[in-house]
């Protein structure tokens, strides 16, 4: 009995936490069967406005009820059920919001002598830091490189 209760318990918790992650905004995708002028009764009759189709999807409109918060960590259930209560409404959805993240783009360079640019490279960490400087995005484009040679101008040096 007691194991059921914790994971009761359990399950509670972390459906609560789901909740708490997510953030909705005022907006809803609904399927409206009969056109954009029946869409736009529906949208005014629940205080929405529609802000037309949704691209390309047919029947689809963009609905917003502008008296709701932009954001909330709760939907609004009773927007949902006032628009399904609508016989040529067949989906509503209100949206959420999405974070995006950028993607790590770095590679390490395809160079053969890689590990022998110390300088560079160095497994120790006492290295010029390069690495992190590249994986930010930073590439050099647009800067000025100047060349100090202690060895009398031997231009000669394939690195140079």
């Amino acid at each position: 009995m007691l194991d059921m209760t914790w994971l009761r318990l359990c399950i509670v918790v972390v459906l609560c936490v789901q909740c708490l992650c997510e953030e909705y905004t005022n907006s809803w995708a609904v399927e409206v069967i009969g056109g954009p002028e029946v869409a736009d009764k529906i949208a005014a009759k629940h205080d929405f406005v529609n802000l037309g189709r949704v691209g390309s999807l047919e029947n689809v409109y963009h609905f917003v009820h502008r008296r709701s918060p932009s954001r909330s960590p709760r939907s609004l259930s009773s927007k949902h059920s006032d628009l399904m209560s609508e016989p040529e409404v067949a989906f509503v959805e209100q949206q959420k919001v999405h974070s995006r993240t950028k993607r790590e783009v770095y590679t390490p360079p395809c160079d053969k002598t890689w590990n022998q640019q110390w300088y560079l490279h160095r497994p120790s960490g006492h290295d010029m830091n390069v690495e992190s400087v590249w994986k930010q995005g930073v590439t050099g484009k647009g800067s000025v490189v100047s060349i100090l040679d202690d060895e009398n101008g031997k231009k000669e040096k394939p690195e140079l």
